[in-house]
């Protein structure tokens, strides 16, 4: 599964208890305390063989009914009952059958069991347990089969269940904003039990017969091959089967009719249907459904099982070698065009797939559905893939990384169902082991196929790196193998950890293994038709292996177990030798600047003194892990020394050890020497970033480092980066040792040395350190050292300006791009947003023609000619905007934010009348007050909603607090606004301040949230700080920065988790909250210690010349 799955509900639906009896009037006693547990699991002494299922949804009502067959076996005797506390007798016990179910409205008249000699027994009693274990207990007026391998049929011959919105996205939903008989399903991973009564947990498998009834104007498609359609009159609900004998053949009664035309044909080519008014139910007339009936699928877990109803066209393709056919299935009104690259992206991955298992998965057809509405990303379910329009269809315009990120969506959904579908997890605790290793998978696949894109930099930058930082965090971290067993909390396993974290240990055990390894390990599991448990995949992985091969696994899979990853520390000891020392991550209250600010004063950062550098001690301030176990952890180091490299694996156990070069300790590898190096010596610790872990160094070897920036690997350029960003809260001061310098200023360092080594530099190394220097040049802001910043990031970009690489109206084509050769779009944006904060000058003339483009584009004549008849011709708009198009709208947005920033007599007015119109606001008495033209410009409804999220960042960019009640008025229409706004407010402080000081604004909670989850990353002003901190804990404005230090910066992790808790300093503060203004308040030290150091450094460096 790819994405992020929901994990709060919005509609809460109990079972109508109206329906259901009271459990004691019947049989006497209460349900059992097990199952009013939130980690209640089903005993494995049924088991499901085979479910036998009928839908219709009833769009109207925001229901949908169905009956139920599900096909039993008692397997072994009830013995893991017997070790439970439970409070019924075992008779009781033997009557009772216990199913997930939640949201479904069930009555005991409609549930019985028909046992293999044609007996049935009655349902007397349903119990539901929606808040705890999510269950429903079915007790029968006889005892069940207790004997092993009986089996009986359980029948419910008419339920109902929720329709729910997609913003939900659980059990089915509607997957459309404008069509409501657009309907999908989403079951991963306990929602099937919305759908229907099931053995809802992994570990359970069965074969699924599955039949849809709609509305004749739309279509089904599900998990495999239809086998036929119909036409009915009514919906029925089965009538009683005789016995088990007849489940194979009992698809439930209908009535069929043949309207005029005869019954509907369809070719399962490129197929559109037409809409047509939805039709209800009416048994008397000739209004008919249309009845779908699937194939039965493999035994396969209920999360991916699935279905999708639609008004689709469908793009296929039919693989005679592989006996497979591929469809793109697609709302009607997308060009068939647009599914084109995912029907090549198919069929590609599963020839890489079968390839790289060596197994041959057996699907029949493997569809992809776009869905308009989906709140995750993608869904790996059989046969039938779902997956957010947006990232799926594609048009000419659609930017590289756009098209990278559903490559890798495709590849990664195709990869599961072969070790996810397939090879199944027995329980949510191994979710990593199955998302891992398909994240993994899916930049092998990527690469394979693309290899021009440099797909493996994604990884390192994004994956990698975003895992690590969200595992640093405490209250967030959690070992690998883990799962919230909670029914509502189980979908929390699906993070950034889970996925990012858990692919990279994989990749670091294969990159020790080699993959031959993992490719054998998953062949032999897959042919065994075993489960992905943790404990089997370890020992398919050392079947075969040596020796050696087992302490590696072993130790590499141990680290699934502990939370967190560790800091290591790495200084220069005698003569060839190196000091490791390993500690806990630093967390934003246990780095060095918390420890500055004890040391220095409590009275505000004006008190604290930022011309002398800070020496500390790691070994006084740093942490060791808990209870003082270190990591046990491998990483690959690199030797270099008279021309010639080595790579060595070194296995660290210790918290203190020590390295010595070419003494052969570790030594499993050897790299043919090369000539790379010259005359230097280095030794490099986790090279290749195949490491979970963050390596530090004292000065003198980070700049050694530095030096060998031209031969080292992208990977490790961008985990250097990645590093020098994480770690800036002990990237700080120097150790007692150190004669001189300041590690503050060694990003600076890296990044005036990294970007002249342009051939090594890609298109994601810039947009990676880009995306580092907006947040720098923002936090710089209002500094005494922000100009001279500003000139240093400028210069950063002169190689790309002197190739003219930065322009407002690039172009990048996707099917040819070359990470090494070529800047995408995107990547141009990003530069052009970081120049336009440091006031670039060469920028105006082409973002003056841009600007003339979106006048343009909206009809907006007379207004170009009115504004450039005082321009140079080439900045008339000759060059044309579209909306359409992603980076376009990127790019003109960017250009109307510097046009209003640093042009506003001319271009903010145009820009006010433009939202104006779409607010119906009355601009006399800001035309008068700030004496600006305000032209009126009405735009054409259709355009609005395209172009105000390019407006908006540069309306709010205007500096004149005479028009900041105006702008107030704006802001407040909207309930939320563009990550662009949230940037131009942040810019603009002192409209932020105006908001924040004016409690008669009450500005929208989601824009709040927004702005305080942005400000974590980009604020450094204690003032607008301190407005936010009073505005959210509902306290005087007027707190101090000695207070807000204590509160958010001094106290220890668990007194601020306490009195978030509590409600008392962190009033209604959520920990996220709460985190976010950590940050600010580091943020705010930060910049306060190092801005006289980044000062003179800068100032050196241009007295030097550089």
């Amino acid at each position: 599964m790819a994405g992020v799955v929901v994990d709060k509900l919005t509609i809460s639906v109990r079972t109508d208890d109206s329906r259901l009896p009271d459990v004691s009037s019947k049989v006497g006693i209460l349900p059992s305390e097990d199952l009013n547990s939130n980690f209640y699991r089903l005993s494995n002494h049924f088991v499901p063989v085979r479910y036998e299922l009928e839908f219709q949804p009833d769009v109207s009502n925001h229901r949908f009914r169905a009956n139920e067959i599900i096909q039993i076996e008692v397997c072994g005797a009830c013995a893991s009952e017997a070790g439970r506390k439970e409070s019924s007798p075992r008779e009781l016990r033997q009557c009772r059958l216990v199913l997930h179910g939640i949201e479904l409205v069930i009555r005991r008249e409609d549930v019985f069991i028909v046992l293999e000699d044609d007996k049935i027994l009655q349902c007397i009693s349903v119990v539901d347990h929606p808040e705890t274990s999510e269950t429903l207990e079915f007790y029968f007026d006889e005892v069940l089969p207790q004997e092993t391998g009986q089996r009986f049929a359980f029948h419910i011959d008419y339920y109902e269940g929720l329709i729910h919105t997609g913003l939900v996205s659980q059990g089915l939903f509607y997957s459309s904003s404008s069509d409501p008989g657009f309907l999908a399903t989403h079951l991963e991973p306990t929602n099937a039990r919305k759908l229907f009564p099931c053995f809802d947990e992994p570990s359970f498998k069965a074969v699924f017969k599955l039949s849809v009834v709609v509305d004749p104007s739309f279509m089904v498609v599900s998990n495999m091959p239809l086998v036929h359609e119909e036409n009915i009159c009514a919906w029925l609900a089965p009538s009683r089967s005789k016995g088990a004998s007849h489940l194979l053949s009992s698809t439930g009664c209908v009535e069929k009719c043949h309207p005029s035309g005869g019954e509907l044909s369809r070719r399962n080519d490129c197929v559109q249907r037409t809409s047509s008014s939805s039709v209800l139910m009416d048994v008397q007339t000739s209004v008919y459904f249309r009845r779908f009936v699937f194939e039965e699928t493999p035994p396969m877990h209920t999360c991916i099982l699935g279905f999708n109803v639609g008004k689709f066209s469908i793009l296929e393709w039919y693989c005679s070698r592989l006996g497979i056919r591929y469809r793109v299935v697609f709302p009607c009104n997308q060009p068939a065009s647009s599914a084109r690259y995912a029907l090549d992206l198919l069929n590609m991955a599963v020839n890489f797939f079968n390839s790289f298992f060596n197994f041959r998965i057996g699907l029949k057809k493997l569809d992809v559905v776009a869905l308009e509405c989906f709140q995750s990303l993608g869904m790996e379910n059989w046969g039938m893939i779902n997956i957010l329009m947006e990232y799926l269809l594609v048009k000419d315009s659609t930017p590289v990384e756009r098209r990278q990120r559903i490559a890798r969506l495709v590849g990664h959904e195709v990869c599961h169902h072969w070790f996810g579908n397939r090879l199944s997890i027995e329980w949510w605790n191994d979710i990593w082991l199955k998302e891992g290793l398909c994240r993994l998978l899916e930049y092998h696949f990527v690469d394979a196929c693309f290899p021009d894109w440099g797909i493996w930099d994604d990884f390192i930058g994004t994956a990698a790196n975003a895992s690590l930082d969200e595992d640093a965090v405490a209250a967030r971290t959690h070992p690998l193998r883990y799962c919230d067993g909670r029914p509502r909390r189980v979908s929390t396993g699906f993070d950034a950890i889970s996925y990012g974290k858990g692919a990279a240990l994989l990749r670091l055990l294969f990159a020790l293994l080699g993959l031959p390894a993992l490719k054998r390990a998953t062949a032999r599991l897959l042919h065994a038709d075993a489960r992905a448990h943790l404990g089997r995949f370890k020992r398919a992985l050392l079947e075969g292996g040596g020796g050696h091969s087992a302490v590696v696994v072993e130790r590499v899979l141990r680290l699934a177990e502990r939370a967190g990853h560790p800091y290591l520390l790495i200084r220069r000891g005698g003569p060839g030798a190196y000091r490791l020392s390993q500690y806990a991550m630093p967390t934003l209250r246990r780095g060095v600047l918390p420890e500055w600010v004890r040391r220095g004063a409590l009275g505000g950062l004006s008190a604290l003194p930022t011309d002398t550098t800070f020496v500390w001690d790691p070994t006084r301030l740093l942490r060791r892990q808990p209870n003082g176990e270190p990591f046990v952890f491998p990483m690959v180091v690199l030797e270099a020394s008279r021309g010639a490299r080595t790579v060595y694996e070194l296995f660290v156990d210790h918290n203190e050890a020590e390295y010595r070069v070419h003494d052969g300790k570790g030594r499993t590898d050897t790299v043919s020497p090369t000539n790379d190096f010259g005359d230097y010596e280095l030794c490099y610790f986790n090279y290749g970033a195949t490491g979970l872990l963050r390596c530090d160094h004292d000065l003198a070897l980070w700049r050694q480092i530095f030096k060998f920036a031209a031969f080292l690997h992208s990977e490790d350029h961008i985990t250097i980066t990645a590093t020098l960003s994480s770690l800036r809260n002990v990237l700080v001061g120097r150790f007692p040792y150190e004669p001189d310098g300041d590690r503050c200023t060694l990003m600076l360092e890296w990044l005036s040395i990294l970007t002249t080594s342009t051939k090594k530099m890609s298109s994601f190394l810039w947009d990676f350190i880009t995306t580092y220097l907006e947040k720098f040049v923002y936090l710089v802001q209002g500094q005494e050292c922000s100009h001279a910043v500003y000139n240093f990031v400028k210069g950063l970009y002169d190689p790309l300006l002197r190739q003219n690489l930065i322009t407002f109206f690039a172009t990048e084509d996707p099917l040819n791009f070359k990470v090494h050769r070529h800047i995408s779009c995107t990547t141009v944006n990003k530069v052009l947003g970081v120049l336009v904060l440091c006031g670039s000058s060469f920028l105006m003339e082409e973002a003056a023609e841009m600007g003339f483009s979106v006048l343009a584009a909206l009809g907006q004549r007379s207004l170009v000619e009115s504004m450039s008849s005082i321009s140079p011709a080439s900045a008339r708009g000759r060059r044309g905007v579209n909306f359409m198009n992603s980076a376009h709208v990127q790019s003109a947005t960017i250009a109307l934010f510097y046009l209003a920033l640093y042009d506003p007599s001319r271009w903010w007015g145009c820009i006010a009348g433009i939202v104006a119109g779409f607010c119906s606001l009355d601009t006399v008495f800001l035309e008068q007050n700030i004496h600006l033209c305000i032209p009126k410009i009405v735009i054409e409804s259709h355009k609005i909603m395209e172009v105000l999220p390019v407006v908006l960042p540069a309306f709010f960019s205007m500096v004149d607090d005479r028009a900041f009640d105006f702008m107030a008025n704006v802001l407040n229409i909207f309930s939320n606004v563009p990550d662009m706004v949230m940037r131009s407010l942040l810019w603009n402080t002192r409209f932020l301040v105006y908001l924040l000081s004016h409690c008669n604004l009450t500005l929208k909670p989601l824009v709040m949230d927004n702005l305080a989850f942005h400000a974590a990353k980009l604020c450094s002003n204690s003032h607008v700080i301190a407005l936010l901190y009073a505005y959210f804990t509902r306290q005087n404005s007027n707190i101090s920065e000695s207070s807000l230090f204590q509160a958010l910066l001094l106290s220890e992790e668990e007194e601020a988790a306490a009195m978030v808790r509590e409600g008392e300093a962190g009033n209604h503060l959520s920990p996220n909250m709460l985190e976010s203004f950590s940050a600010m308040t580091v943020n705010c030290v930060w910049i306060a210690y190092c801005r006289t150091h980044i000062e003179q450094f800068l100032r050196k460096r241009l007295d030097q010349g550089a």
